[in-house]
């Protein structure tokens, strides 16, 4: 599969959850590009093609709200012709629940409203470096895989 795994970071934990999950794709064998989002990138190049799975990762803001970052980006693929607005996307995130689980990785929720995702939802505590953290994002890598190669499969069935 052809990926764009697009994240905006703060801190950098959702840089390096980024990182793990291009590099665990990239292992099972698709074609991931990676990029960074913010309010001012213009990603023209990755914007200009059909992708066949989008991969989405953002903080979260202060009472659970998206990153202008990740909103101007969602608005970008939002705008894109009908042939190339994203038909699948996976979301994930990090978060710190010392805000309040009701706001933990809200941001997330609110992206996965919005594209209507039946993919799981990856959310991550701060730094995804413990061995718990590592294999959730494992496990879910494997489930996004697997989801995507089965809607692949129904479409061309259809």
């Amino acid at each position: 599969m052809n990926i764009l795994l697009a994240y905006d970071s703060l801190s950098g934990n959702t840089r390096e959850a980024s990182r793990l999950i291009r590099e665990a794709l990239a292992s099972a064998g698709h074609d991931v590009t990676e990029i960074c989002v913010s309010a001012t990138a213009d990603h023209a190049e990755a914007l200009s093609r059909a992708w066949d799975l989008h991969v989405l990762g953002t903080w979260t803001g202060g009472l659970g709200r998206t990153p202008a970052g990740m909103k101007a980006f969602v608005a970008r693929l939002a705008s894109l012709p009908p042939a190339l607005r994203p038909t699948d996307v996976a979301l994930f995130g990090t978060g710190e629940t010392q805000w309040g689980l009701p706001y933990f990785c809200g941001a997330l929720d609110r992206l996965a409203a919005y594209f209507k995702t039946g993919y799981p939802l990856l959310k991550i505590e701060q730094m995804p470096t413990n061995e718990k953290t590592l294999r959730e994002i494992a496990d879910w890598v494997r489930a996004v895989i697997r989801k995507a190669e089965t809607r692949k499969t129904e479409i061309r069935e259809v």
